[in-house]
Formats: structure tokens, C-alpha cells, sequence
């Protein structure tokens, strides 16, 4: 878990899974991303998926497009697949 998000408006920790909280979890995360490493265009919120290919990251935005870093020299290593890094 983190503490980076109050534990208030039902999302409050518990002993299961709290949808309230994962979902904060996320928004807070994607933002984070979109001040640390912004895509070329677009949000990492509503994003879909992201692969790295030749050691670039493709971004697929909601609208099924695709983007990369803005500044492609931020991808510095990943872990999992490249499909599913």
C-alpha cells in the first residue's frame, strides 16, 4: 500500500481490496508519470497499454493511437516483457 493517499471518501485501508483506494492509487500514479516522464502527446491517464520496442516505449492512448516519451532518453531500463514491461 502507500500513504500517499489520505484515507478518506471510502478510501480508507482495510484487511481486502478497496476499489476507492486502488483507483486513487492509480490517478496518483498516472499523474505522477505525466509530471516525470510526459508522453510526446497526450496523458499516461486513460492510457491502454505500453510495450517497449527497440528500446523505446510506445504508449497506446485511449483513442487507440500511439506516442513515445517526449524525451525518449528517460526510458532507462524496464522489467517484465517488452510487451508488458
Amino acid at each position: 500500500g502507500t500513504d500517499a493517499i489520505p484515507e478518506t471518501d471510502g478510501a480508507e485501508k482495510g484487511t481486502s481490496y478497496n476499489k476507492v483506494r486502488g483507483d486513487k492509487v492509480i490517478a496518483f500514479a498516472r499523474d505522477f508519470l505525466d509530471e516525470a516522464l510526459p508522453l510526446s502527446s497526450g496523458s499516461h491517464v486513460g492510457t491502454t497499454g505500453y510495450v517497449v520496442d527497440a528500446a523505446s516505449l510506445t504508449v497506446t492512448l485511449a483513442d487507440g493511437s500511439t506516442v513515445g516519451l517526449k524525451d525518449p532518453s528517460q526510458l532507462l531500463g524496464y522489467q517484465g516483457t517488452p510487451d508488458a514491461p
